[in-house]
């Protein structure tokens, strides 16, 4: 639950949370969404992470807009653009490493094309 993730990160990741706030002296503090590429994954063993995954970006989300930190989720939007660019099998072969679980660099650079038209990145 989003209780749940919230205690986790209370608990485990108090120091990490702090480092962010500590760093909005300096500008701007961006957290963008690494995507969850195993939801593409048909095994059972995945439908707990792909379920945990969402509550996991919702606390996060919640998280950054209650710090005054800037979330972004631009892993459906970069995939959604791969696709009509290119047809599905060959974006997702584009977009996801042999492993299953991690983007490849096509991808990153297409986040990274929608993330300037989001945000001015100066």
């Amino acid at each position: 639950s989003l209780e749940d993730i919230e205690k986790q990160f209370k608990r485990y990741y108090a120091d990490q949370l702090k480092i962010l706030l500590e760093l909005k002296k300096y500008g701007d503090v961006h957290l963008i969404e690494d995507p969850n590429f195993y939801i593409f994954n048909n095994s059972d063993i995945f439908q707990v992470m792909k379920y945990n995954f969402e509550i996991y970006v919702k606390f996060l989300d919640k998280h950054c807009q209650n710090a005054g930190l800037k979330y972004h989720s631009l892993s459906r939007g970069a995939l959604v653009s791969m696709l009509e660019k290119t047809g599905s099998s060959f974006a997702m072969n584009a977009a996801v490493e042999a492993d299953g679980f991690h983007g490849t660099h096509i991808f990153y650079q297409q986040q990274l094309k929608i993330l300037k038209d989001v945000v001015d990145l100066k």
